[in-house]
Protein backbone atom coordinates (compact mmCIF):
# COMPACT_ATOMS: atom_id res chain seq x y z
CA UNK A 1 0.00 0.00 0.00
CA UNK A 2 1.46 3.69 -0.90
CA UNK A 3 0.09 6.67 0.47
CA UNK A 4 -0.17 10.40 -1.78
CA UNK A 5 3.80 10.95 -0.56
CA UNK A 6 5.29 7.76 -1.65
CA UNK A 7 5.78 5.84 1.04
CA UNK A 8 5.18 2.33 1.21
CA UNK A 9 3.65 0.26 4.05
CA UNK A 10 6.41 -2.20 5.26
CA UNK A 11 5.11 -5.89 4.98
CA UNK A 12 7.41 -6.09 8.88
CA UNK A 13 4.84 -4.11 11.19
CA UNK A 14 1.48 -2.64 9.62
CA UNK A 15 2.21 0.27 11.67
CA UNK A 16 5.74 0.95 10.14
CA UNK A 17 6.09 3.27 6.91
CA UNK A 18 9.29 3.11 5.04
CA UNK A 19 9.97 6.16 2.39
CA UNK A 20 10.93 4.09 -0.33
CA UNK A 21 10.18 6.11 -3.21
CA UNK A 22 13.58 7.62 -4.00
CA UNK A 23 14.68 4.36 -4.60
CA UNK A 24 13.22 4.33 -7.91
CA UNK A 25 15.35 6.84 -8.52
CA UNK A 26 18.57 4.71 -7.42
CA UNK A 27 20.34 3.65 -10.23
CA UNK A 28 23.81 1.11 -10.38
CA UNK A 29 26.21 3.14 -10.96
CA UNK A 30 25.23 4.86 -7.13
CA UNK A 31 25.44 1.29 -5.59
CA UNK A 32 28.96 0.54 -7.10
CA UNK A 33 30.10 3.95 -6.18
CA UNK A 34 29.12 3.06 -2.42
CA UNK A 35 30.89 0.53 -2.79
CA UNK A 36 34.36 2.11 -4.11
CA UNK A 37 34.02 4.55 -1.42
CA UNK A 38 33.59 1.90 1.42
CA UNK A 39 36.62 -0.52 -0.46
CA UNK A 40 39.17 2.57 0.04
CA UNK A 41 37.85 3.51 3.80
CA UNK A 42 38.81 -0.23 4.53
CA UNK A 43 42.12 0.60 3.40
CA UNK A 44 42.70 4.20 4.72
CA UNK A 45 41.48 2.47 8.27
CA UNK A 46 44.18 -0.48 7.07
CA UNK A 47 46.90 2.55 6.59
CA UNK A 48 45.50 4.32 10.40
CA UNK A 49 45.93 1.18 11.95
CA UNK A 50 49.03 0.95 10.99
CA UNK A 51 50.75 3.82 11.60
CA UNK A 52 49.31 3.76 15.01
CA UNK A 53 50.85 0.67 15.82
CA UNK A 54 54.10 1.76 14.98
CA UNK A 55 53.74 4.72 16.56
CA UNK A 56 53.15 2.86 19.81
CA UNK A 57 55.71 0.56 19.19
CA UNK A 58 58.17 3.51 18.94
CA UNK A 59 57.29 5.86 20.96
CA UNK A 60 55.42 3.82 23.47
CA UNK A 61 56.77 0.56 23.81
CA UNK A 62 54.89 -0.26 27.29
CA UNK A 63 51.34 0.64 25.86
CA UNK A 64 52.11 -1.16 22.67
CA UNK A 65 52.98 -4.80 24.63
CA UNK A 66 49.88 -3.85 27.14
CA UNK A 67 47.56 -3.79 23.87
CA UNK A 68 49.43 -7.15 23.07
CA UNK A 69 51.70 -6.06 20.18
CA UNK A 70 48.92 -5.41 18.02
CA UNK A 71 49.89 -5.99 14.59
CA UNK A 72 47.36 -5.59 11.12
CA UNK A 73 48.11 -9.07 9.73
CA UNK A 74 51.09 -10.72 12.05
CA UNK A 75 49.53 -10.90 15.85
CA UNK A 76 45.76 -10.93 14.75
CA UNK A 77 43.29 -12.19 17.72
CA UNK A 78 40.03 -11.23 18.66
CA UNK A 79 41.77 -9.76 22.87
CA UNK A 80 43.93 -8.07 20.48
CA UNK A 81 41.37 -6.16 18.57
CA UNK A 82 39.04 -5.65 21.41
CA UNK A 83 42.34 -3.96 23.39
CA UNK A 84 42.77 -1.90 20.60
CA UNK A 85 38.99 -0.72 20.22
CA UNK A 86 39.22 0.28 24.08
CA UNK A 87 42.01 2.00 23.45
CA UNK A 88 40.71 4.19 20.79
CA UNK A 89 37.21 4.36 22.29
CA UNK A 90 37.86 4.93 25.66
CA UNK A 91 40.84 8.24 25.11
CA UNK A 92 43.38 6.02 26.73
CA UNK A 93 45.75 7.92 24.28
CA UNK A 94 45.45 10.89 25.76
CA UNK A 95 47.31 9.85 28.67
CA UNK A 96 50.12 9.25 26.55
CA UNK A 97 50.78 13.15 25.82
CA UNK A 98 51.47 12.61 22.18
CA UNK A 99 49.46 15.32 20.15
CA UNK A 100 50.24 13.41 16.70
CA UNK A 101 48.73 10.01 18.36
CA UNK A 102 45.91 11.40 19.97
CA UNK A 103 44.75 13.24 16.77
CA UNK A 104 45.02 10.47 14.39
CA UNK A 105 43.01 8.44 17.17
CA UNK A 106 40.74 11.16 17.53
CA UNK A 107 40.35 10.82 13.82
CA UNK A 108 39.95 7.31 13.95
CA UNK A 109 36.96 7.21 16.07
CA UNK A 110 35.21 9.73 13.32
CA UNK A 111 36.28 8.01 10.41
CA UNK A 112 35.17 4.69 11.74
CA UNK A 113 31.73 5.88 12.73
CA UNK A 114 30.86 7.71 9.61
CA UNK A 115 31.96 3.89 8.40
CA UNK A 116 29.53 2.51 10.16
CA UNK A 117 26.72 4.60 9.12
CA UNK A 118 27.78 4.50 4.95
CA UNK A 119 27.63 0.83 5.61
CA UNK A 120 24.30 0.75 7.45
CA UNK A 121 22.75 2.95 5.19
CA UNK A 122 24.16 0.83 1.96
CA UNK A 123 22.35 -2.13 3.57
CA UNK A 124 19.53 -0.24 4.43
CA UNK A 125 19.44 0.17 1.01
CA UNK A 126 20.13 -3.09 -0.26
CA UNK A 127 17.41 -4.82 2.09
CA UNK A 128 14.65 -2.24 1.16
CA UNK A 129 15.33 -2.83 -2.56
CA UNK A 130 13.94 -5.94 -2.15
CA UNK A 131 10.29 -4.42 -0.65
CA UNK A 132 7.45 -5.09 -3.26
CA UNK A 133 5.35 -2.36 -3.93
CA UNK A 134 1.25 -3.40 -4.92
Amino acid sequence: MTSSFGLLRSRIGSGIWLPVKWLDSMNEPLYFAMFVVLGFMVFIWFGLCIWVFRRLESQHPQKYVDLGSPSLFLRINIQNDWRFLRFLWKSEYNSLNDPSLSRTCNFMKIFFVVYCLLMLSRLFQFFLSFVKTR
